[in-house]
């Protein structure tokens, strides 16, 4: 843990040195106004600066490039008679107690990290997107973004291995990759792997938010004491701490540098000194979330349209100068958003926290309180309701009473128009993302009509009014600090700690398997499939033997690594097996430790192991991370060259009904050998054996064992007697029958708890 600390709080002075060198050229009340702000405009300048490099070049020469463009408008500041050393200590403290101010959102956010006990990704939630930007980053730091990695499913031999599934998806849909660059890059300079990085990443970004907000605040005007307030009431919400633990690090980012961009419009139109940052920041959210750029343009154009009719050409001339300059000196961050525009929906389903929710239940959800409390609901739920009426009440005084009204109305109504599409197209993902991505931005927004209602002194009032009047602000602080905690108390509480603890995958283990995959397969010269049904360990071995090009997959899930299998189709002599994969027979276990096996596959031995290759999110179960869906999963049976002509299979459901599974081999059926028998709670099916050495099956159980609902459904290659000699988490293939679009995990505790001894 201390080693993590020690990577973020790294990580965060070396983008506030970048920072600090992007504001040298400012004036003093310029770099003081927006020193709290220099890790962000720090990130904004590397993305910036790599969305042009990565064409050409790797990580390791857009890291050079920065670092000489960074010296050079450090000597245009000095040339122009600036002194960049010399910084107000008000600024100074700010750019210190922002990440202070954050503990509760980050505390949260590292929790997972702390139950670990090391920096390694680690998947507390369904979503593992932590690997897509570690890969992504790894790929960038030695490699162009472009051309993509060759990847042929007519041709596996010659694909790159599956590790650079992202990098395909990244070019081939013009997907965002700006903070995988800064990833990269920060890597670099700290001389980490960005798998040891991408975690510390995601907290540390959560910090940057921080700053952001306290920075976006005080350009619009906000008091130092409601500026400093709005931090920790945007980084404790379930909205940004999911983002976190999710690994969602170009959403947090890119947010970050939204809001400093948005302020930094604003501002620009009243002092001339903001136009470089602007730019900066710009330049820098294009590369990094693109689609954010689309989201500003209508507050931005109403705020520019809105204010004194003689001074329109100024503020069209200098906001609009601002981001055009943005868009010529990054041309490659634009031009990408360009094509990206045109790919296609990249939102289309996927389930959301608003789903089957009404009343308090939807509300809590909406102003981003964890819906499914239990203990405590009824206390968050009036806290939800007051919540909503602050922050009504405090957008409707920054229409009002604040200058900022075009931007008020202008980021409502293209939120509201996002939230509106993605609701009656059935998009979830969209949905909730507008939700995750768009509320700093009201609350910040809110924060800026409170502080302006509390300066107005309520001295024309009557005088039974004035003190009702007075203390309202201190009553809305007192609902959004309420939410606050609230949020981090949940938050923590019921943060699934067993998920974490078995989908991380601890780095001497990975190591060690990857060196048994080389011993026998590299310096061996014997062909080795990697063989692991969990996602967790596929993503992370993929990453770990990205350079061994001879290592097979046969089993590969359609997210993240790509829709097809990288295999030959035939059987090789060796497998790196993991939890949920079942032996029989003449199979000889080499290596072993707590999470992986390397087995050498014998004349008579068999090798089961399921997988789900449909394109859609295969939801783990909640305790193993294995393959769930109530339809279309799969398993492989791999056979030695003289393996008996049938194999045996028990299955059990955690309630007393028959699973008579059916398998199915090129949509025909499998035949069966025998009838059926039930021992010890296990039914177990005698099947005839295909005449191919490897099968990919079809299994579907009985409508009455779906039926049973979201439960696991075990799997044992072998009798009831292999069945209950086997230990849960070694000898068992498990699936899950959760539908897929549920937003339960598909797991039940009584099978978890089963005893097989």
């Amino acid at each position: 843990m201390i080693e993590a600390v020690a990577v973020v709080v790294a990580m965060y002075a070396v983008l506030a040195a970048a920072g600090w060198c992007v504001l040298a050229p400012a004036d003093p009340t310029t770099r003081d106004a927006l020193l709290p702000a220099a890790p962000v405009l720090g990130a904004a300048f590397v993305a910036a600066v790599c969305s042009t490099t990565t064409q050409w070049w790797s990580i390791r020469v857009g890291v050079l490039v920065v670092g000489l463009l960074l010296a050079a408008v450090v000597a245009v500041g000095v040339r122009r008679g600036q002194r960049p050393w010399r910084v107000g200590r008000r600024a100074v403290v700010g750019l210190l107690l922002c990440p202070v101010l954050t503990v509760g959102g980050a505390a949260v956010a590292a929790l997972p990290t702390i139950w670990v006990g090391d920096s390694r990704p680690v998947a507390a939630t369904i979503i593992v997107d932590q690997f897509y930007f570690a890969a992504t980053s790894t790929y960038l730091t030695d490699e162009p973004i472009v051309p993509a990695p060759y990847w042929n499913p007519d041709d596996w031999a010659g694909s790159a291995t599956p590790s650079v599934g992202p990098v395909v998806d990244v070019v081939s849909n013009r997907l965002r990759y700006g903070q995988a660059s800064v990833s990269s890059a920060l890597s670099l300079l700290l001389h980490r792997d960005p798998s040891d990085t991408v975690t510390p990443m995601s907290i540390m970004l959560l910090v940057l938010l921080g700053s952001a907000v306290f920075t976006a605040a005080s350009l619009l005007g906000a008091r130092r004491g409601w500026a400093l307030l709005a931090v920790p009431l945007a980084t404790s919400s379930l909205y940004v701490t999911t983002q976190s633990l999710e690994g969602k690090n170009d959403g947090l980012l890119g947010v970050s540098l939204a809001l400093v961009a948005l302020a930094l419009s604003c501002a620009v139109t009243r002092r001339s000194a903001y136009a470089w940052p602007l730019v900066v920041a710009a330049a820098g959210l294009a590369a990094v979330y693109s689609e954010l750029v689309l989201v500003l343009v209508a507050p931005i154009a109403l705020m520019t349209v809105i204010g004194p009719r003689g001074q329109l050409l100024a503020r069209l001339n200098v906001v609009g100068g601002s981001w055009a300059l943005a868009a010529v000196l990054t041309p490659w961050a634009w031009i990408w958003l360009a094509q990206s525009a045109r790919v296609g929906d990249r939102h289309s389903q996927g389930s959301t926290p608003f789903e089957g929710r009404h009343g308090l239940d939807l509300l809590r959800a909406a102003v981003g309180v964890d819906p499914d409390l239990g203990v405590g609901a009824t206390a968050l739920s009036v806290v939800a309701v007051l919540c909503l009426v602050v922050v009504t009440v405090g957008l409707v005084a920054t229409v009002v009473l604040t200058p900022w009204r075009g931007v008020t109305l202008g980021l409502v109504l293209a939120l509201g128009a996002l939230e509106y599409s993605a609701i009656t197209s059935d998009a979830g993902n969209l949905q909730y993302r507008t939700a995750q991505l768009g509320y700093p931005f009201l609350l910040l927004l809110a924060v800026v009509g409170w502080d302006t209602l509390a300066e107005r002194r309520p001295l024309r009032l009557p005088k039974m009014l004035r003190l009702p009047v007075a203390i309202t602000p201190v009553v809305a602080v007192s609902v959004l600090a309420g939410l606050a905690v609230g949020n981090v108390a949940t938050a923590a509480t019921h943060l699934p700690r067993e998920r974490a603890l078995v989908q991380h995958v601890p780095a001497d283990e990975l190591a060690e398997a990857a060196s048994w995959v080389r011993d026998v397969g590299v310096a061996g010269g014997d062909d080795v499939s990697v063989v692991v049904p969990r996602f967790t360990d596929l993503i992370w071995l993929a990453l770990e033997l990205r350079d061994d090009e001879g290592v097979d997959y046969p089993v590969v899930p359609a997210i993240y690594l790509g829709n097809f299998p990288r295999w030959d189709r035939r059987p090789d002599r060796y497998y790196l097996v993991g939890t949920g994969v079942g032996l029989a027979g003449e199979v000889t276990v080499l290596h072993r430790n707590a999470r992986y096996q390397l087995v050498e596959l014998g004349a008579s031995g068999q090798i089961l192991t399921p997988f789900q290759p449909t394109f859609y999110w295969a939801r783990p179960t909640y305790m193993r991370g294995l393959p769930c869906a109530r339809e279309g999963a799969q398993v492989l049976l791999l056979r030695g060259s003289s393996a008996p002509g049938t194999f045996t299979i028990a299955s059990r459901t955690v309630r007393p009904v028959a699973t008579n599974l059916r398998l199915d081999l090129d949509g025909s059926p499998v035949r069966r050998r025998a009838d059926p028998v039930t021992e010890q709670g296990w039914q177990v099916q005698t099947f005839q054996a295909p005449r191919s050495r490897s099968a990919v099956l079809g299994i579907t159980p009985s409508v009455a064992a779906q039926d049973v609902g979201t439960t696991a459904l075990p799997l044992v290659l072998g009798d009831s007697t292999v069945a209950s000699r086997s230990d849960l988490d070694q000898g068992l293939t498990d699936f899950c029958l959760a539908d897929p679009a549920d937003s339960t995990d598909g797991y039940d505790r009584d099978l978890t708890s089963l005893t097989t001894d």
